[in-house]
């Protein structure tokens, strides 16, 4: 993603699993069908982001799983004792990225899907999603909330393909 211009770029990004491998992938599984996390799984989630010097969270909307990751985010800014703030709202409804044949079309699909409700706070943000497919969501969010004025932002997947 080097095409994307320096300010709204996000920083590096962390994912706790990888789908159908052992670790974390059972436990974030299981969360995302019963739609509530282990405490491990939340501790591990703020772990895997503290050195980045986090200051608030916030996460993508899921049509498919509702609160579940407005949760699932409160619940790690608690841990990483910072706020979790409301930031981003679904625009459009869009079909899953995992639909998508190729890049062009993943970056349309989310192109207009999400609007940033207020300025970030101050610091580095925590950008949650439930699964990194194509990358592109947590991008073009994330650089979204970068032109909204926050200084950087890292994202978090409970999961991701690669």
């Amino acid at each position: 993603m080097r095409k994307i211009p320096d300010d709204v770029r996000v920083e590096p990004g962390w994912a706790l699993a990888r789908f159908g491998d052992g670790g974390w992938w059972p436990a974030a599984e299981r969360g995302l069908e019963s739609g509530e996390f282990a405490d491990d799984v939340v501790e591990a989630l703020a772990d895997v982001v503290r050195a980045a010097g986090v200051d608030w969270v916030t996460a993508v909307p899921s049509v498919r799983l509702g609160g579940v990751l407005a949760r699932l985010g409160d619940r790690v800014a608690h841990a990483l004792s910072v706020p979790y703030v409301e930031l981003v709202a679904r625009a459009d409804e869009r079909p899953p990225q995992r639909d998508m044949a190729n890049a062009a079309q993943q970056a349309a699909n989310v192109r207009g899907a999400f609007r940033v409700l207020a300025a970030p706070p101050p610091g580095t943000g925590v950008l949650l999603d439930d699964r990194r497919i194509s990358g592109w969501t947590l991008a073009m969010v994330g650089g979204q909330l970068r032109r909204a004025g926050a200084e950087a932002v890292v994202p978090l997947a409970l999961a991701t393909l690669q």
